[in-house]
């Protein structure tokens, strides 16, 4: 969630979404592994519920069990300033509420640190 924060701080929205994983490439040959997953957002956004929804979708398809993985990420993409993202009829009917939502979460952790406010799906564990 550390991109959105970033995001937002810039007064923009992304509108592509990358996740990667990868495992070692020293490994032997069985147990390399790589891929990406690439979601072309309906409207730019910078709310962090419907990236981490996007997100968790795109990893899902692309996550193999049983490998060890070395690195992973996530790249927004298409970034475009807050006050000029296009609408459309499948945008979200809550943006509004969203953007508020935000705001808030954002004044938490000025306040008590980034990571005072976590997701569920994010589990934990300290990495």
């Amino acid at each position: 969630m550390r991109c959105t924060i970033k995001i937002r701080a810039q007064s923009s929205c992304a509108g592509v979404l990358t996740v990667f994983l990868q495992t070692s490439r020293f490994n032997d040959l069985n147990q390399t592994y790589f891929n990406s997953s690439t979601v072309k957002l309906d409207c730019p956004t910078a709310s962090e519920p419907e990236l981490l929804r996007y997100a968790t979708s795109a990893l899902t398809s692309i996550y193999r069990e049983g490998y060890r993985y070395k690195m992973t990420g996530i790249i927004l993409q298409n970034i475009v300033p807050d006050n000029q993202v296009q609408l459309n009829l499948l945008s979200s009917p809550h943006i509004n509420r969203d953007l508020k939502l935000m705001r808030r979460l954002d004044k938490l952790r000025d306040r008590f640190g980034h990571k005072s406010v976590r997701y569920g799906v994010q589990g934990l564990k300290e990495e």
